[in-house]
């Protein structure tokens, strides 16, 4: 496995998870690659691909939460 899909030493699993989900075109992952990586889980290509979006979407949000709450403390 290449080494740029390891968990680093210093990711927790969700800092692992979101950089997996953020680079998954700069990686060349597809779906299945990627959950079977990130979850341990091998799901049909579909299945991958319709949770890939609602997590990506999470992420997305989270995101704007946490820049928000950076913004309004500044």
């Amino acid at each position: 496995m290449n080494e740029k899909y390891l968990k680093k030493e210093n990711e927790t699993k969700l800092d692992y998870i979101v950089r997996l989900v953020k680079n998954k075109a700069e990686y060349d992952l597809d779906y299945v690659e990627l959950f079977k990586i990130a979850f341990g889980v091998e799901l049909a290509p579909d299945e991958c691909r319709k949770r890939f979006y609602g997590i990506k979407m999470i992420i997305e949000e989270l995101d704007k939460i946490k820049y928000n709450t950076i913004s309004e403390d500044n």
